[in-house]
């Protein structure tokens, strides 16, 4: 005799638990009900900011996880700050992140193109200061000593030598602020200058 709850019952049930589930181990890949697992898991954009103040919370923005399956199709991943480790906010020194997603890692050994470093340094940001004023001091370095540039908009990076201050003919209105690290390092911020 057939049994009358399988497999509709299975698939239904299965298909339940991969609606609810975050990052499902399996995906359906075809009606009949065969599944795909995760292979492994590949950077294929990397963060948007890599240089912090200590004490700084990471910024997961900008960062692409792609996934692939058993099968050997690709599918881009929900990724939170769950899955990163190796972050430190308190240690002023570079710091090799790993993505973890169902078992399955990337690092920095394991993507030269996009490699998932950050550093913690010791210097004042700006923040989400607005309403600043032209002229005024807005990022200044401490350590470590190295090639500091500052970028304000399109413009060319300049040395940052300590103290960084709004050009006096800055135009009122928005701007970014690129802050970067042995050109290996940055951060943007998004600034908006008063009249």
């Amino acid at each position: 005799m057939k049994n009358p709850f399988f497999p509709s019952t299975v698939i239904i049930l299965m298909s339940f638990l991969l609606a609810n589930c975050q990052n499902p181990v399996f995906k359906a890949v075809e009606d009949n009900g065969a599944f795909a697992y995760l292979k492994s898991i590949t950077i294929t954009k990397p963060l948007k900011n890599t240089l912090y103040t200590r004490g700084e919370a990471l910024d997961i923005s900008g960062l692409e996880v792609t996934g692939t399956y058993s099968d050997g199709s690709t599918k881009l991943e929900s990724v939170t700050l769950s899955h990163i480790s190796g972050y430190n906010p308190y240690q002023d020194e570079k710091q090799d992140l790993t993505v973890t997603i169902n078992n399955k890692s990337a690092k920095d050994s394991d993507i030269p193109k996009y490699p998932l470093q950050v550093y913690v340094a010791v210097f004042v940001g700006i923040g989400s200061l607005q309403e600043i004023k032209a002229g005024m001091p807005i990022i200044t370095t401490v350590s470590p000593e190295g090639d500091w540039t500052v970028k304000l908009d399109r413009n060319s990076p300049e040395p940052l030598l300590g103290t960084y201050f709004i050009p006096a003919d800055t135009n009122p209105g928005p701007h970014q602020i690129e802050v970067s690290l042995n050109a290996s390092y940055s951060r943007t911020y998004d600034i908006t200058v008063a009249p």
